[in-house]
């Protein structure tokens, strides 16, 4: 992501500018000398972090969450051997469940990004200087809204699965007194 955000610093440049209509000299962005030589080097990283975000994300998300899962089945499998009990106890099969749904609605939320990123990697028209970049920002403009819904939805996909994350919310909303009920009691 470091080299997106510098972009914009390969083709332009802040320096001090004189402005006739107000006859003062003022902080502005400057065009290099050179744009034209650095203008497609500076497209191409940007392409570049578009199309590789999306996969890398995915294939992260996607790798810890299997990993997570295989850990706790091997756990459950190895306390299974020593005792007569069942292979994975029920908090751990919720554990597993809260954290699939939680990466699925992550990754579900994040797909319009995605491919609003691939499709600008891909698509010349859909880039800065395109004339499809009206429904780009469109597209990012709902992702935003994805994004909002996914962390909405994990609040309530915790309080659903999770006891103590609902006793410790409910205990905020009931006031402080009970708060600090809990608090003293969770220290000794």
């Amino acid at each position: 992501m470091l080299p997106v955000m510098f972009t914009p610093y390969f083709m332009f440049y802040l320096a001090w500018v004189y402005d006739p209509a107000t006859n003062r000299t003022l902080l502005g962005s400057v065009p290099r000398v050179n744009l034209h030589d650095v203008s497609p080097l500076a497209f191409f990283v940007t392409d570049c972090y578009h199309l590789l975000t999306p996969c890398v994300t995915f294939t992260f998300i996607i790798a810890c969450t299997a990993v997570t899962a295989r850990q706790l089945k091997q756990i459950g499998v190895t306390r299974q051997s020593m005792t007569s009990g069942s292979p994975i106890s029920t908090k751990e099969k919720k554990l597993v469940k809260m954290l699939v749904i939680v990466s699925l609605t992550f990754i579900a939320c994040l797909l319009p990004t995605s491919v609003t990123l691939t499709a600008v990697g891909l698509v010349p028209d859909m880039a800065v200087t395109g004339s499809y970049f009206d429904v780009s920002l469109l597209i990012y403009e709902l992702s935003y809204l994805t994004e909002t819904i996914s962390s909405s939805i994990n609040v309530l996909v915790y309080y659903s699965m999770s006891s103590k994350y609902k006793s410790t919310v409910k205990s905020l909303f009931q006031g402080k007194e009970k708060l600090m009920k809990i608090e003293i009691n969770s220290i000794f």
